[in-house]
């Protein structure tokens, strides 16, 4: 005689449904909640089933242990292909940088050192409000830029320029002409600018040579022209 799994009555006189999990057990639709139209249409529909409670939780902590399993797997495999790459680029990057190593002469010209080789003269007028142009005819007026070797300038912010001469000779001759001549303007050497970068957001984990080194090798150039 069949019975209810759940009440232990028997199952003759009313309406069951038998679990389609692991059990395969008989249950009166009543005593396990299925209503009457599910029931009826349990035996005709190929896609629709029922399971007890105890068959579909451990179903889902099966799949859910296995799903656990996998990412836990996948995220050890992606943690030791970065951890490796890591170390292949750390490798590539200090054998490049040795490789870069100036020998007799160097082989790079920093920023500072191109700049400490410029002959430019800066050259502000007193009146901030005055025009860059108004100080080149100034300029023009007081000084023959083809007899003092000018052979660039520059705008800069309040009314300056940046005069460029052909080298540091010709630099000091300028300045002093200027400082004769252009009584209402402030004139200095501009290789005594020396060049500052502020760099943000670096990891703290990062040591004082590896920053050198990683910047170094993003700005690298055989060199400056």
């Amino acid at each position: 005689m069949s019975i209810c799994a759940e009440c232990n009555a028997s199952a003759a006189r009313k309406p069951t449904v038998n679990c389609d999990g692991f059990c395969k057990r008989l249950f009166h639709s009543s005593c396990v909640g299925v209503p009457s139209e599910v029931q009826k249409l349990l035996p005709t529909c190929p896609g629709l089933s029922w399971k007890c409670d105890k068959c579909y939780n451990d179903v889902n902590d099966s799949f859910y242990t296995n799903l656990k399993s996998k990412i836990e797997t996948l995220f050890e495999d992606l943690n030791s292909l970065f951890n490796n790459a890591k170390i292949d680029f750390k490798q590539m990057a200090e054998e490049k940088l040795k490789s870069l190593q100036p020998t007799s002469s160097p082989l790079v010209q920093t920023y500072t050192e191109k700049l400490s080789k410029k002959s430019s003269i800066i050259i502000k007028p007193n009146d901030e409000s005055q025009l860059n142009s108004a100080t080149k005819m100034d300029i023009m007026k007081k000084i023959n830029p083809l007899v003092n070797n000018i052979n660039s300038v520059k705008n800069i912010k309040n009314g300056g320029l940046i005069v460029g001469c052909n080298d540091v000779n010709e630099a000091n001759k300028f300045k002093e002409i200027a400082d004769k001549e252009l009584k209402n303007y402030k004139i200095k050497d501009a290789n005594k600018i020396q060049p500052r970068v502020r760099i943000v957001g670096l990891s703290e984990k990062l040591n004082e040579e590896e920053i050198k080194q990683y910047l170094f090798l993003q700005n690298l150039r055989p060199s400056f022209s």
